[in-house]
């Protein structure tokens, strides 16, 4: 029998979980309709093919990192949130690496609104905790770009496997990175002693 009371939302967990048990590339609308014990016609009534559910999937993806990050930086501004933005964007990716996939997808993705806004809620999450630090809005721009490749690009290697032929913790590695990182914005700072943003004076966060 069809499972009672299936939803757009139910359909896209589902798919979430099943991509971290048997990775991103082998999800399929026969695989997730078994997952769900229903006909492959039904899901076609809550999505409307892969493509569609390819969408969900990141703004499923990029909704619960931001959920991650927000959590973590509650009460928090300028660097010591941007280290514990770190901390949690990790986090979500080694807990959820296929989903993180799906995130980082995005751009290959056809434009999509729901995806841009979503996008850019990330993003400015991230920047203005950059302007809390009190640098300029190019300055901000530029270390944004910088942060999330630095964190991306240790997570990619992570992932791939590396990092674990020495006896030097990863852990504190990425600790080290993110550290040494943020200590860029104390020196970009000093060379711009007249530069304080708005939002640092203030205090404030979105």
């Amino acid at each position: 029998m069809p499972r009672q009371g299936l939803t757009q939302r139910l359909v896209v967990e589902k798919a979430a979980q099943l991509i971290e048990e048997t990775g991103y590339g082998q999800l399929t609308i026969q695989a997730l309709a078994a997952r769900l014990n229903v006909k492959p016609s039904s899901l076609y009534k809550h999505i409307d093919g892969m493509e569609q559910l390819t969408v969900l999937l990141s703004l499923l993806s990029l909704e619960r990192i931001k959920t991650a990050c927000r959590q973590q930086t509650a009460g928090f501004f300028g660097k010591d949130a941007l280290s514990r933005t770190a901390f949690a964007y990790r986090d979500f990716a080694l807990c959820s690496p296929q989903l993180y996939k799906a995130m980082i997808r995005v751009p290959q993705l056809e434009p999509n609104p729901q995806l841009h806004t979503s996008m850019h809620e990330l993003w400015q999450m991230i920047f203005e905790q950059v302007l809390e630090s009190g640098i300029s809005e190019e300055e901000a721009v530029h270390f944004t770009r910088m942060y999330r490749s630095q964190l991306h690009g240790f997570i990619a290697l992570e992932e791939a496997g590396y990092f674990t032929n020495s006896d030097q913790d990863r852990e504190e590695s990425f600790r080290w990175m993110v550290s040494h990182l943020l200590l860029i914005l104390d020196q970009v700072r000093e060379n711009r002693p007249h530069i304080v943003s708005e939002r640092s004076k203030n205090g404030t966060s979105n």
